[in-house]
């Protein structure tokens, strides 16, 4: 499953999109999010809540891997401090600059890793 994101990205735009995952009950299925062509508008404390949130959605919905696929360094970091700041409730989210990378990833049977 694959979602692109463009535009000026917010933490409403992130929850909006986790509760429909979880409505469609797609939370275990391998997801490529790509913002290549958006930009993270999100604060540091944003970010934490928005970690807060996936965790409580992972532990409802169950675990699958998440591959962030960025295009900038700032939503690079971004992407990052949401890995460290999830790394318990979220082990399956990792951040890339390639799709190619992003992919392979995914298609790893082995998880987390």
């Amino acid at each position: 499953m694959s979602v692109a994101m463009h535009g000026i990205v917010h933490l409403s735009d992130l929850e909006a999109y986790a509760l429909q995952l979880g409505k469609l009950k797609l939370f275990s299925l391998p997801r490529l999010v790509d913002i290549r062509e958006g930009h993270l508008d999100l604060a540091n404390e944003e970010m934490r809540h928005f970690a807060e949130v996936m965790q409580h959605f992972r532990r409802h919905y169950g675990l699958g891997k998440t591959a962030l696929v960025t295009s900038t360094d700032l939503d690079y970091a971004m992407g990052r401090m949401y890995s460290m700041l999830a790394e318990a409730g979220d082990p399956g989210f990792r951040v890339f600059r390639s799709m190619e990378d992003a992919r392979a990833w995914l298609s790893d049977p082995t998880f987390p890793s």
